[in-house]
């Protein structure tokens, strides 16, 4: 599979080594020049088809450095006395971890966090970063769609935010900011979504702090600034509210801070897509 838009940049970079292969070549020979010198050039397709070719290959190693953040847990299950265990994905979570959204391969179900082992990784090194370039060729080559001009993806593995912008049909990164997702026990939830709404500020007056600039994108999961007191003093004391970025602290909202939060409030309209991964 290859994009319309990178087939024609790649046919773009054919006919620009032509030209630059032809500069040295008369294109009109004079009456004088011995005719065994007049040669005609001939296009060599095969070296755009192999292009693409390579194009593929690049596409599937990046492809292998790009995993997802997927939270395993075990379930237990008793049949008729017997007790089982079964391996599942965690897709989300309600009221702090008290209940959860799990699926496997068979099922598809929500349980209480009683049933549930969570199995830990919260300290694994952030896996290394990409180069923007190989960022842009993966977003495109997937053929990545919005409704507004900008795309949002969120790599998790990575703890990261970065932010395209299409431009004639290729979605240049524009903008990246690191960030701050949920803990095993709180995951953020991953997939494809869109931003539903976004405000200024919201109040969690329970817990006596405030998040700015928001931007809310499934349910009860945000993207905001990281928290602050109600007078409006950064949190950094509780590890509930911990502020560090590129760590597993929150309670499931993607976390970032907040001149990045105030940036992606003023230019990421409703409706723009955002995957998280």
């Amino acid at each position: 599979m290859l994009v319309k838009k990178k087939a024609y940049s790649l046919f773009l970079i054919f006919i620009i080594n032509c030209l630059t292969s032809c500069k040295n070549t008369s294109t009109s020979p004079s009456f004088f020049s011995p005719t065994e010198q007049i040669v005609e050039e001939i296009p060599d397709f095969g070296n755009f088809i192999n292009e693409m070719e390579a194009l593929d290959l690049v596409f599937e190693e990046i492809d292998a450095q790009m995993l997802p953040d997927i939270i395993y847990a075990i379930l237990t299950v008793c049949v008729e006395e017997e007790t089982f265990e079964i391996q599942v994905e965690i897709i989300e979570d309600q009221k702090n971890g008290k209940r959860y959204h799990i699926k496997n391969e068979y099922i598809d179900i929500w349980v209480e966090n009683e049933q549930l082992k969570i199995l830990y990784q919260e300290d694994v090194p952030l896996i290394e970063p990409l180069p923007d370039e190989y960022l842009e060729l993966y977003i495109n080559y997937l053929e990545a769609k919005s409704a507004t001009n900008d795309f949002l993806f969120v790599d998790l593995k990575r703890q990261m935010i970065f932010v395209f912008e299409n431009y004639n049909g290729y979605y240049f990164l524009i903008q990246k900011f690191p960030c701050a997702s949920g803990k095993n026990a709180t995951p953020t939830k991953r997939g494809h979504f869109i931003i539903e709404n976004k405000g200024p500020v919201f109040y969690n007056e329970a817990k006596f702090y405030k998040c700015y600039y928001w931007l809310k994108y499934s349910g009860q999961y945000l993207l905001h600034s990281v928290p602050y007191s109600l007078d409006g003093e950064i949190l950094n004391t509780a590890i509930i509210l911990n502020t560090a970025m590129q760590k597993k602290v929150s309670n499931g909202c993607i976390r970032t801070e907040i001149q990045n939060a105030q940036w992606l409030y003023e230019n990421i309209d409703t409706q723009t897509t955002i995957w998280v991964y």
